[in-house]
């Protein structure tokens, strides 16, 4: 039962209020969770893995309860994602507690939307978040189809920005998996402060089947501000990076090769030189030895006349 003193102020009732129900719901929403679909899984373990490769000096918690103090009252809250900027104890958590932390707060969380569980996040949760002064809390539907608020796709991030909550959504995919083109005008780009990427929608290949009917299913990406492109989960990335390991190693090799090919052409330029100098130079000898031959023919051809005179000479005396 809430107990309200006479001189509590209205904000003391919501925020006795939020506490108790989240705790009421909180057991109910743990039991959900077990029997989510894969679609709810995929996406949070990729976040997870995105999250943590790109930005390995932050904390990215994945699927744990949060405990938080408000107005001298203990919450706990489950988040799908939750993504510490600046912070990254070296140790792992069996949950978080802000209270060990100085009252510290996650700079975004993320919730992934399910039947069971889109009226909490889209009101007591986002809610809370706002009494704890969460920068930056994003709900996202990735492949449910009913009711029509969340049908999928559908994102939505409540953000502070000056002193004030402000609300951006989208519906639209920016992208679809497989294919290299981004429109970046289907982007939600706040908060460049806190955020090195922006957030967007993917169309995956896969589908989700419920009732022998399938339905598409959605990727929430995050997109790098620099490079413009999609941060890769850490398996990508080692792909990325063996892909050009080998393509650099490929490069080496035809470079070398190159090298050695221009070598052996002039090698074999300088060779030809050579034996073509020779050629000149064994037709030289050719010659010389045609003219020492037509010499000598010419020399025993005129001692031959030589000796035929003399002899006639020596009948006619």
């Amino acid at each position: 039962m809430l107990k309200i003193d006479d001189d509590d102020d209205f904000t003391s009732l919501i925020t006795q209020i939020i506490v108790t129900m989240k705790q009421m719901e909180e057991e109910t929403q743990s039991k959900n969770r077990l029997g989510m679909a894969e679609p709810y899984f995929h996406i949070i373990n990729y976040l997870h893995d995105v999250l943590s490769t790109n930005f390995p000096d932050d904390r990215t918690l994945c699927n744990l309860q949060h405990y938080f103090s408000i107005d001298n009252e203990k919450l706990c809250v489950l988040f799908d994602i939750s993504y510490f900027k600046g912070f990254n104890p070296p140790y792992q958590f069996p949950f978080y507690n802000s209270d060990s932390f100085d009252g510290l707060t996650p700079t975004m969380v993320i919730n992934v939307v399910s039947s069971s569980t889109y009226n909490d996040y889209l009101g007591l949760t986002a809610q809370i978040c706002q009494k704890l002064g969460i920068p930056i809390y994003v709900f996202f539907s990735n492949h449910i189809s009913n009711p029509a608020i969340v049908k999928a796709p559908y994102l939505k991030v409540i953000y502070l920005d000056n002193g004030n909550y402000h609300i951006a959504d989208l519906s639209e995919v920016c992208c679809t998996e497989g294919k290299g083109y981004i429109n970046h005008k289907r982007l939600i780009d706040i908060r460049p402060d806190i955020l090195p990427f922006k957030f967007g929608i993917m169309k995956l290949q896969d589908k989700y089947r419920i009732n022998n009917k399938d339905y598409a299913t959605y990727r929430l990406v995050l997109i790098d501000r620099n490079t413009k492109k999609i941060l890769k989960t850490k398996a990508e990335k080692s792909q990325m990076e063996a892909e050009e390991a080998i393509r650099k190693a490929e490069k080496k090799a035809s470079e070398k090769l190159k090298r050695k090919m221009k070598e052996m052409e002039e090698k074999v330029k300088r060779e030809t030189e050579k034996i073509r100098k020779l050629e000149k130079k064994l037709k030289e000898k050719e010659k010389e030895a045609e003219a020492e031959k037509n010499r000598a023919d010419g020399a025993e051809r005129k001692a031959q006349k030589a000796e035929k005179k003399l002899q006639r000479l020596k009948d006619v005396s």
